[in-house]
């Protein structure tokens, strides 16, 4: 069941008012892209909030909030929100900034005292961007994690980096960790009750902390995908000092308000959001994924930047280079039968409101995945070749390739979605991530000897204490 909104604040003034609803076609197409993810990756319940030039005009709500109870999803049905809480950390940080606290480029030690001495030069910056090459706490999932920040940074203060600062991209928790200790020590309050404080202020009357088995009212039930179907998320570890990284729980409703605010400057200045938002580049001169923290995305047609959360969220803001309307997208789920990154929900919603293609990426997908279902691998190929010959490599087509491919296992098997990850080798053949998602799929597929040498060529190109462990157990007879 689809559900759309066409919704008005009557009240706290101060948030923004929901303008008039888009065109009734568009309004349609959000709806059957609802349905298609529905019905072909098994999503359980949906939420969207659409915004124009920073006003939100729109919601729509599809699914349940709970299977078993049939309890619907609706535009403040509450979701974990996973890593999306990070952007909330980020407009911390600005504030800092713009308070004059705080200086992006300023290493941490300048904050923080008795860190280990190599950690000591990496900037905020790095730590926000993930370029810092900083050891990893948060691994070893089939363990109990640290219950305290100070053990988690103690099983980690005498390893080495994973790489050169600066050279690399790798998504890390102790960034954020490090990050969470400096906005307590400027601002001489705990994290948690400062963000409590806020969202108070601020009229977010459904957004929280609380983990997995936290009493959140109004929450929808958390699915994973297992082998037959889904179950109901229970183990998942997110201890409190994480707050930073994940851990947060809102709607689309409250996300949308908080948004369109935060464009408006009215918690961090726009001049210090611009700032944020500029490219970053490594040692090599490519250009990084984050920027302030913000996943950023540039192609011909637009710059986009915003961020993911747990496989099932994401909050992005698209800024089309003719100089068109701003668009924003806040889509929230609660978990499908088969992986569907919600960034390309974000896209093609974007799509859906300018009436155009900002993202050929995303077109592209659609027709490769659409010939492997029909099991014409030659057809994806083929088109993904007519692709880049048009496009004359302007646009990477890593990170579409490896969503694609996981899109593929998801639903017709790891053996399909083979030439997929192979072909990203070929394509991107310095870059760990293909053959570590290779190896994955080939180690699924019991075949070992390949896994082990991909996750090898990964581990080479980029260590990484996962691989490592992998590779520590493949090893063993």
């Amino acid at each position: 069941m689809i559900r759309l909104i066409l919704s008005f604040l009557l009240a706290f003034s101060s948030l923004p008012v929901w303008a008039s609803s888009l065109p009734s076609k568009a309004q349609q197409d959000i709806q059957t892209l609802l349905e298609q993810n529905q019905n072909q990756y098994g999503i359980v319940g949906q939420a969207v909030a659409v915004l124009i030039n920073g006003n939100p005009v729109f919601t729509a709500a599809a699914g349940f909030a709970d299977n078993a109870s049939g309890v619907e999803a609706t535009d403040t049905t509450v979701f974990q929100i996973f890593s999306v809480s990070k952007l909330f950390a980020l407009q911390r940080l600005g504030e800092l900034v713009d308070a004059g606290k705080l200086e992006w480029d300023a290493p941490v030690s300048r904050y923080l005292k008795d860190l280990p001495t190599s950690w000591q030069q990496v900037t905020v910056r790095q730590c926000m961007n993930h370029v810092s090459g900083l050891p990893e706490y948060y691994r070893d999932f089939d363990k109990p994690m640290p219950k305290t920040a100070a053990l988690a940074l103690d099983r980690v203060r005498e390893e080495p980096f994973e790489f050169e600062t600066g050279t690399q991209v790798k998504y890390n928790q102790t960034n954020y960790l490090l990050l969470k200790m400096i906005v307590e020590k400027l601002s001489g309050d705990s994290y948690a009750e400062g963000f409590a404080a806020f969202t108070k202020k601020a009229g977010l009357k459904h957004t929280r902390h609380g983990d997995i088995n936290a009493n959140i009212p109004g929450r929808a039930t958390t699915y994973e995908a297992v082998p037959g179907g889904l179950e109901p998320l229970t183990k998942l570890d997110q201890p409190h000092y994480m707050i930073t990284a994940t851990g947060l729980n809102s709607n689309a409703r409250d996300l949308a308000d908080w948004f369109s605010r935060l464009l408006a400057g009215e918690f961090v200045s726009k001049k210090t959001l611009t700032n944020m938002w500029q490219p970053v580049q490594l040692k090599d001169g490519s250009v990084a994924r984050f920027a302030g923290g913000f996943e950023r995305f540039e192609n011909d047609a637009v710059i986009a930047v915003g961020h993911g959360g747990g496989g099932r969220n994401d909050v992005r803001h698209f800024m089309p280079k003719n100089g068109g309307d701003t668009i924003s997208v806040v889509f929230l789920s609660n978990g499908g039968s088969t992986f569907r990154n919600p960034r390309d929900s974000s896209q093609r919603i974007a799509n859906i409101v300018t009436g155009g293609n900002l993202f050929p990426l995303t077109a592209l997908s659609d027709t490769m995945a659409a010939a492997i279902a029909d099991d014409d691998w030659p057809a994806a190929r083929a088109a993904y070749d007519t692709f880049k010959k048009a496009d004359r490599g302007k646009q990477a087509t890593e990170d579409m390739l490896n969503s694609l491919g996981y899109a593929v296992w998801g639903k017709h098997g790891a053996e399909k979605a083979l030439p997929v990850f192979q072909l990203n080798i070929a394509e991107h053949p310095k870059s760990a991530n293909p053959y570590d998602s290779l190896g994955e799929a080939q180690l699924h597929l019991g075949d070992k000897t390949n896994a082990r040498k991909n996750y090898q060529k990964a581990q080479d190109i980029a260590p990484n204490s996962r691989v490592a462990e992998i590779l520590k157990k493949l090893e063993t007879p």
